[in-house]
């Protein structure tokens, strides 16, 4: 907090990203007094999958479970979904408030059901960030959401290696320098995701995307060299095809993991 940095960031992978500790370091991370400021950037990535209770059913009654669509965490019980998860529209209300205090708010989604995230239209409860930002048009805000909010999102070999299609595009796209262009816009990348995600799962997969300006710049400049990335080719019918971040529930109980090196 002492030394002034271009970019700072926070990484959660697998065991790290529970449930607790996603809530803390989106709340806290985000509202740092040191990160807040209309001069810079929020940019939140997250690869996982998530889940909508109300699709399933109360097996023993038969019933709809009425409960909101979620993202899994690594703790979360995915034969419970209904019992732990980081709630879509929790997300929604955070980064509405953050586009209200940073320069801009960049949100890419790669997780099942991800267009529960973005739902505003004909809403009459929403929360007063999220109605300022999309009803109002305050504030900066860009909503790239990898799959309808009833759709799978899916992963395969086939893209790129071993990438979400939503997440392979997203690079593809950030990779995509047209000539002449000064600027990559969020329409030209929701464009850009859209038209290749849906071309490599054969239509089984439509991503959205959201924002108070489709104008808005994505990166600051075109002039930082591509990422390696190998080619993307479509799924076919015996290609082995899950949902994005699809896994067994994690175990009850965790054994601390032991201490690694100081």
């Amino acid at each position: 907090e002492h030394q002034t940095v271009d970019c700072e960031v926070r990484l959660l992978e697998n065991k790290e990203a529970t449930l607790a500790r996603v809530s803390s370091e989106l709340e806290g991370f985000a509202s740092d007094k040191h990160h807040v400021s209309r001069d810079n950037t929020f940019i939140l990535f997250i690869a996982a999958h998530g889940a909508d209770p109300a699709m399933e059913k109360d097996w023993e009654h038969n019933t709809k479970i009425r409960k909101e669509p979620i993202i899994l965490t690594w703790d979360s019980d995915y034969n419970e979904t209904k019992v732990s998860g980081y709630l879509m529209s929790e997300l929604r209300e955070l980064m509405a408030r953050e586009a209200l205090q940073y320069g801009r708010v960049l949100v890419f989604a790669d997780v099942c059901r991800a267009g529960n995230i973005g739902p505003i239209a004909g809403t009459s409860e929403l929360q007063p960030a999220v109605r300022e930002v999309f009803v109002q048009k305050e504030g900066s805000m860009g909503l790239f959401m990898a799959s309808q909010s009833g759709e799978d999102a899916f992963e395969s070999s086939k893209f790129g290696g071993g990438h979400g299609a939503f997440s392979y595009f997203v690079l593809d796209g950030l990779n995509t320098n047209p000539a002449g262009a000064q600027q990559l816009i969020f329409a030209d990348l929701r464009d850009h995701i859209v038209q290749g995600v849906r071309r490599v799962t054969l239509d089984k997969q439509i991503p959205i995307g959201r924002a108070v300006d489709e104008r808005m710049p994505v990166p600051d400049n075109l002039k930082e060299p591509p990422m390696p990335l190998p080619p993307a080719v479509p799924i076919d019918k015996t290609t082995l095809r899950r949902p994005r971040g699809l896994r067994p529930s994690a175990p009850k109980n965790l054994a601390p993991a032991p201490p690694g090196p100081q």
